[in-house]
């Protein structure tokens, strides 16, 4: 996939819904009354983002915030085109205190994919304080993991994410996020054009550091009666996300039991012989970028 595709991926993911609450919610409270600045900070997102938004509602709360019910993006500008993201509802809020001291800060809950999650955007000068925690948010609800892993993934997903940024520079952030998936699974898809099979990975608890702009690893684990995987290393961030450097090792092995269940899987594995080790499961380093991985095999 061109790097450009692979940018509007991780922005369809991550960047549109903070995007939206970023522009649009400082609108609703700079700009009154509420009816007439509805379609004013409408049309400034859409052209910023390229995309067409639709809101069924806008209305004041009475803990002096504003209530978004609807909200939809769409994967282009024509309001015919696909539905990229739906959110029943958001209620945001500025931060009076923040504001004393000459910050802006912006507090969002959100009803996503059946979950809740919960944003405080903190900005001051050309730093940046982001936190972010969701809960019970499905995986097989996030398409846009199918469309940039190539694969079907399931599980009841919770998490926290504290990030510092630093005069705008993702390079230079620092913080720590943590990921907790119950019952993850693979459902299916392809990568490479290699079908994937059912498979189960058990719960997940995975945490990470950010220091000065490198993302730290730490025995990442997924164990199940399917598969054992584990992954060390770091992720060099870079202002340009898909520039961002990998230094990652991972190991997999599968029980017999599965191996007996899928037959193309177990042949496969005869193409990677030089990534087996001792210890029948297999190693592989993986450097170059986001945009360009290269595995390399690792024999311990």
């Amino acid at each position: 996939m061109a790097e450009t595709g692979k940018s509007r991926l991780w922005l369809k993911i991550l960047g549109y819904p903070l995007f939206f609450i970023i522009i649009f919610v400082p609108s609703v409270f700079l700009t009154f009354p509420l009816d007439r600045i509805r379609a004013r900070a409408l049309l400034e997102v859409e052209k910023r983002l390229n995309r067409k938004i639709d809101v069924a509602s806008l209305e004041a709360t009475v803990t002096g915030g504003v209530r978004i019910k609807d909200l939809a993006i769409h994967d282009k500008a024509d309001p015919n085109s696909k539905v990229l993201l739906e959110v029943p509802g958001v209620t945001a809020r500025l931060g009076l205190f923040a504001l004393i001291t000459g910050a802006l800060q912006i507090n969002v809950e959100a009803d996503l994919f059946g979950g809740g999650l919960d944003c405080s955007f903190t900005k001051k000068g050309q730093n940046q304080d982001i936190i972010i925690s969701w809960s019970d948010i499905p995986l097989n609800k996030i398409t846009q993991f199918r469309d940039y892993l190539g694969v079907e993934l399931s599980g009841n997903s919770q998490g926290r994410a504290e990030v510092k940024i630093e005069k705008k520079k993702i390079s230079r952030s620092s913080g720590q996020l943590e990921l907790k998936v119950f019952g993850a699974a693979i459902q299916g898809g392809k990568v490479r054009g290699f079908a994937l099979p059912h498979m189960v990975l058990g719960d997940l608890d995975w945490k990470a550091k950010l220091d000065k702009g490198r993302l730290i690893l730490k025995n990442l684990k997924a164990e199940s009666d399917d598969v054992r995987f584990s992954a060390d290393g770091s992720i060099t961030l870079s202002d340009r996300i898909n520039n961002s450097r990998l230094n990652l090792k991972t190991i997999f092995s599968f029980s017999d039991r599965f191996l007996e269940k899928n037959k193309a899987i177990k042949g496969g594995l005869s193409l990677l012989r030089r990534a087996l080790g001792k210890d029948k499961s297999y190693g592989y380093r993986i450097t170059g970028t986001l945009r360009r991985p290269i595995p390399r095999p690792w024999r311990r």
